[in-house]
């Protein structure tokens, strides 16, 4: 933005000072910065002149007839060299705007096909933004708006709750506003993983400031080790990638080995306990591949995993996480499988597509969390 302001500055020097329309009452405050910064560049830019006007009178000192064409040219010279300069600051800016790039987290590793093919073969479906959703009306967006009044928790039941933050189970309260406030997708049809992770990170943070979480130190973070072990877990749960290295152990009682563990490994192709999985850990080297170079091995640690089943492969990504949460929150409030949306420092997740061939089958999210276990600035919603 400093180099904004100077490229803008520089090019307000060519203004004529009609252009320039006085503050009235204090509205201008950005634009006084401007003008200062302007008065600025000015003061340079006749210290120059000034210097070039000496450049000028030493040469032509034997007659002294050219100082003045001279000085004149050296001026426009100079306008039209401050002009380039500042249009090639902003060109510069908009290209490193461009050129930013954001962190992926789930791996590569996770098959996400069907979840781009799938919606985009739903009619009333075509892309991955709120507003390409045909199934949703506008009417429904229209009520899932958002007044910027914090929702007090503590005084509403759990239906209440997931009654006012979801009112419906596709709609979160401003959850539209936000995703084209931050317009988290370059091509709304097309989402990359990155992208994807990061709209997750700016949804969870905006679902906290709907109760009034907004402390920076509440603000959810994506976690490599917590993605990477939510898709270790569904690949444990849901293939048998992993079972001829770690395979069943028929001695064994509990931990890995045992059938259906926490471990692994579990039942093919339905296995009985919806967190089978949710331990295990490779080895160093077999997680290497699934983090970026260099990154530290991951291991277990303090946390919890929720298990939704809610979400369809065919929903854009806009919304699909919603059915998950608002699915538990109404039955759960903030505690069980919703606390953690509220209350934990960082979060990984998996989205496992169940068909690949079939469009309307279910997409489980493996929902990891970790970190710091914040308090809750209520008591526990008790009431239904």
């Amino acid at each position: 933005m400093v180099r904004v302001a100077e490229a803008l500055s520089t090019l307000l020097l060519l203004l004529p000072i009609s252009a320039e329309v006085p503050c009235q009452d204090g509205e201008c405050a950005a634009d006084n910065i401007l003008l200062s910064v302007k008065g600025r560049v000015a003061k340079y830019a006749r210290l120059t002149d000034h210097e070039a006007l000496l450049e000028v009178e030493d040469k032509d000192k034997p007659d002294g007839k050219k100082t003045k064409s001279a000085i004149v040219k050296t001026n426009e010279q100079m306008e039209l060299a401050a002009a380039k300069k500042g249009s090639k600051l902003l060109e510069e800016e908009e290209e490193n705007e461009e050129e930013e790039v954001l962190v992926q987290y789930t791996p590569d590793q996770a098959d996400w096909s069907g979840f781009q093919w799938k919606p985009m073969a739903v009619r009333s479906i075509t892309a991955h933004d709120p507003d390409s959703i045909g199934w949703i009306s506008k009417s429904k967006w229209d009520a899932a708006k958002w007044d910027g009044v914090p929702i007090d928790p503590c005084v509403l039941t759990k239906k209440q709750l997931g009654a006012k933050i979801c009112p419906s189970g596709d709609t979160l309260l401003g959850l539209r506003e936000v995703f084209y406030e931050h317009k988290p997708f370059k091509d709304n049809a097309n989402p990359t993983k990155a992208e994807v992770d990061e709209w997750h990170r700016i949804a969870i943070n905006h679902f906290r400031a709907l109760v009034n979480y907004t402390e920076p130190e509440r603000q959810i973070k994506p976690d490599h080790c917590l993605f990477a072990r939510a898709l270790w877990g569904d690949e444990r749960k849901s293939t048998t990638v992993w079972d001829t290295k770690y395979p069943l152990d028929p001695s064994a009682t509990s931990g890995c080995g045992k059938l259906d563990s926490a471990c692994g490994p579990c039942k093919h192709p339905d296995s009985d306990n919806g967190h089978c999985g949710a331990s295990f850990l490779p080895s160093k080297e077999e997680q290497a591949p699934y983090l970026p170079d260099g990154y530290n091995t991951c291991s277990a640690g303090a946390g919890a995993e929720g298990c939704f089943s809610a979400p369809k492969s065919n929903i854009p990504w806009s919304i699909k996480f919603t059915r998950a949460l608002c699915h538990t929150l109404a039955t759960e409030g903030m505690s069980g499988h919703s606390g953690p949306w509220f209350h934990r420092e960082k979060f990984g997740f998996s989205f496992w597509d169940a068909n690949p061939t079939d469009k309307g089958c279910n997409a489980g999210l493996r929902a990891k969390w970790g970190g710091r276990l914040m308090e809750r600035k209520c008591g526990t919603i008790t009431g239904n």
